[in-house]
């Protein structure tokens, strides 16, 4: 919900801090880049890193890397965040979807999935017209925070939910 909310706030954020069109469309493709920079990373600290370890401290880097993207008063040190916010993005989503296919049952794979991304989908739409509405309601600097907050707490609650576990699930 909070990474969907402060992908919606990417665009007033550019346009309130850096002011115009060109500026607020390098900002949506740099975290782009970080992703595809990031990817073949991702895989290989899947493959070494304990999911929940893994999991938490990506989660705990993509908040502070939105913290430090929203703070920024200029365009590279905003572009240099969202650029960084990709490797920890990517590997988010990478870890969480293999893992989800590595600790499911073979026979279950397919519901469990389906319920997986069904889920995931739904709370990306609450979180696009969450951060937007909080935005109206109390103001930029107000919701930035406050997405950039529960982005944060996400990794606090990754380490208090997901099993812990010695080594990769392979």
């Amino acid at each position: 919900v909070a990474n969907a909310a402060l992908t919606a706030l990417l665009i007033p954020f550019g346009v309130a801090t850096l002011g115009r069109s060109a500026e607020v469309g390098y900002l949506l493709s740099a975290p782009g880049l970080g992703f595809l920079l990031g990817a073949p990373v991702s895989r290989r600290l899947v493959d070494r890193c304990a999911p929940r370890r893994l999991i938490a401290t990506a989660q705990a880097l993509v908040g502070a890397a939105f913290l430090v993207m929203f703070t920024s008063t200029s365009l590279p040190a905003a572009l240099a965040a969202a650029v960084l916010l990709g490797l920890p993005g990517v590997t988010v989503l990478v870890a969480v979807q293999t893992y989800v296919q590595r600790a499911t049952p073979g026979h279950l794979l397919g519901r469990v999935t389906a319920a997986f991304l069904t889920v995931e989908a739904a709370v990306t739409l609450i979180g696009a017209f969450l951060g937007p509405a909080l935005s109206e309601l109390s103001g930029l600097p107000v919701a930035l925070n406050a997405a950039c907050a529960v982005t944060l707490l996400s990794s606090l609650v990754t380490l208090l939910l997901l099993p812990p576990s010695q080594r990769p699930v392979r």
